[in-house]
């Protein structure tokens, strides 16, 4: 979008987990190819060691490829303080998502803690009531999950079933209480972002 007044400004947040990574990449491109909004990118130390990892740091260039409000910001350059976290008092941002969404960050998160980009994004945010919307990798029943081959050492990938933990539920529902959104697939993503922009048009 040329037009500065006219663009829509989403926030995307990435925290260090692997589980529902490539699958929120994926509809962050779907929303960038389609709906063609500005992304921002926000990325926390433990994610940019994931993204690496999972060799999909390019991957991310394509959804937020540099220009203004679409650069990828990393916590290694942007240090303690996370200064570029301070445009969302700007309210130019329709939204933040956080996806995928650490117990870790999202503890934080629910207990007022902005020690990295992330948290202080959320942080932010939320103080200027910017919608945020989380994908949290523990959810509140049983599920199973897939962990890649080259992280165990395996040669095909394994199935393991995970039980989220009593704290983590508790972090869940104050975060609700907050006004923070809770998604539960990664293909929510879309549908969240073409609301946003069609509610702006």
């Amino acid at each position: 979008m040329d037009d500065d007044a006219e663009a829509i400004n989403i926030a995307w947040a990435i925290t260090g987990a692997g589980e529902c990574l490539t699958e929120s990449l994926q509809a962050f491109r779907k929303v960038k190819e389609e709906l063609d909004p500005r992304i921002t990118t926000f990325m926390s130390a433990s994610a940019e060691e994931v993204t690496r990892v999972y060799g999909i740091r390019e991957m991310i260039s394509h959804i937020s490829p540099g220009e203004y409000y679409e650069e990828v910001f990393l916590q290694s350059s942007q240090g303690a303080s996370s200064f570029k976290t301070g445009r969302f008092y700007t309210g130019r941002y329709a939204a933040l998502l956080i996806a995928p969404a650490t117990s870790n960050s999202l503890a934080k998160i629910a207990h007022g803690i902005a020690d990295t980009i992330v948290t202080n994004a959320a942080s932010l945010a939320l103080k200027y009531k910017t919608p945020v919307y989380v994908l949290p990798t523990d959810h509140p029943k049983t599920k199973e999950t897939t962990i890649p081959a080259f992280l165990c050492d395996r040669e095909e990938d394994i199935k393991v079933k995970v039980t989220p933990r009593k704290v983590d539920l508790e972090n869940l529902k104050k975060l609700g209480s907050e006004g923070v959104n809770m998604l539960e697939d990664p293909n929510d993503i879309f549908g969240i972002c073409k609301r946003l922009i069609d509610e702006r048009k």
